[in-house]
């Protein structure tokens, strides 16, 4: 098991928000987001592993169903990540996001209800996030902007797939 599967959300708060309150150096932006990424990866598929644990109550089908929509979550959850670090401006809403995911990724988002505003929230969770929700507006701006940087250099689009893979 990983050390951000193994802590919890509240211990991984502290220490993103001790890294984010600090001078944060690439190095350490780049732990911060790799703990969240790990711990989100590490919680979804915790829950996989666990009805396939329990698969003979389950039938195979729901299994697969399930892991279908775990690898639709983090796909979209990464279009939304790497939409987001090509954004120019500090604050981004829901909408601009929205927008930026259909015209980088057209084929893979046609015709989908593609429930941007979730994959924000998740990314904005207090435990974990890598942004956050401006309270006075409907926006979100970045914790701090070497992550940004940390993102944009290190999520790239395969050119022509509409999957986005970290470098």
């Amino acid at each position: 098991m990983s050390d951000a599967a193994s802590k919890s959300a509240a211990q991984l708060a502290a220490e993103l928000a001790a890294a984010l309150t600090a001078e944060m150096t690439a190095a350490e932006a780049r732990d911060a987001l790799e703990k969240f990424l790990n711990w989100r990866n590490a919680k979804v598929h915790g829950e996989l592993q666990w009805l396939h644990g329990d698969g003979e109550d389950i039938a195979a089908a729901k299994v697969a169903s399930l892991k279908r929509e775990y690898d639709a979550k983090i796909l979209r959850r990464d279009q939304v990540l790497f939409c987001i670090a090509q954004t120019v401006c500090d604050e981004f809403s829901y909408s601009d996001i929205e927008t930026l995911v259909r015209v980088n990724f057209p084929i893979s988002n046609q015709g989908r209800a593609l429930n941007v505003t979730t994959a924000l929230s998740e990314l904005a969770d207090k435990a974990v996030g890598i942004i956050k929700r401006n309270s006075k507006r409907d926006a979100y701006m970045f914790r701090h902007t070497m992550l940004r940087a940390l993102i944009a250099r290190n999520l790239r689009s395969r050119d022509g797939s509409e999957t986005v893979a970290w470098a």
